[in-house]
């Protein structure tokens, strides 16, 4: 799993890290080893989100393969490798992103695979894997019917799902969807628009309705959810 000499000096990590952070802002804190990391801090939310995935998916994936929906720098795919899962791939529509977690792997001296695709290419893969990570994602979907239903086509045991919500909160009676006005975009590349922010309920209920068996709860915060769905 880990090659032995990756072969980079602290001096080219520090130079490699700034130089891939002017096509796109490091999101990722990576520890890359000798005091060395992507980031000075970990964004808060990612580092929640990570102490709750761990409580919850094995600490051996040994025979596992693994899908990384919108790994972004790849902290998640790392994780995965770094508990023995047999096979690890990473997609990305960012460029820029897939750049840095192919730093990031070659840094570690990982075997982890990454592309450059959207949840709505996921069909092409013609592939199955046992944990599907799809975090931060849904929320960026124009379509999250068809995010969900491209997720259930490719898991085939478990998927842990991870989205923004409605901020304030809406009472979560009644599964809700607030469609994200053009305010809420990311700049002018609309690969990063907010489209639409659910309710815990209404993140349950899109992924129930796609067709995962279970549907359960993992963590709710004032405006972030996450659930794992079962096949």
């Amino acid at each position: 799993m880990v090659k032995q000499n990756p072969g980079f000096s602290p001096a080219e990590l520090v130079a490699r890290i700034t130089e891939l952070s002017a096509e796109e802002e490091w999101f990722h804190c990576i520890d890359l080893g000798g005091g060395i990391a992507t980031m000075k801090e970990p964004v808060k939310h990612l580092l929640d989100l990570w102490g709750v995935i761990d409580k919850h998916i094995p600490k051996d994936l040994s025979g596992m393969r693994v899908l990384d929906i919108g790994c972004n720098a790849g902290f998640f795919s790392v994780a995965a490798k770094k508990r023995n899962a047999d096979y690890v791939l990473g997609i990305e529509v960012s460029p820029g992103y897939v750049k840095q977690a192919e730093f990031v792997r070659d840094a570690l001296g990982l075997e982890i695979d990454y592309r450059n695709m959207s949840v709505y290419e996921i069909p092409v893969l013609e592939a199955q894997f046992d944990v599907v990570f799809c975090l931060g994602v849904i929320y960026h979907c124009s379509d999250p019917f068809l995010a969900a239903r491209n997720v259930l086509s490719v898991t085939s045991k478990v998927a842990v799902i991870e989205s923004a919500l409605m901020s304030p909160q809406a009472p979560d009676d009644r599964p809700l969807w607030q469609f994200a006005f053009p305010g809420y975009k990311r700049g002018e590349d609309e690969r990063f628009y907010n489209w639409w922010f659910p309710n815990m309920s209404g993140l349950k209920a899109l992924f129930g309705s796609a067709g995962f068996s279970s549907v359960n709860s993992l963590h709710e915060s004032n405006d972030r959810g996450c659930i794992m769905c079962r096949r």
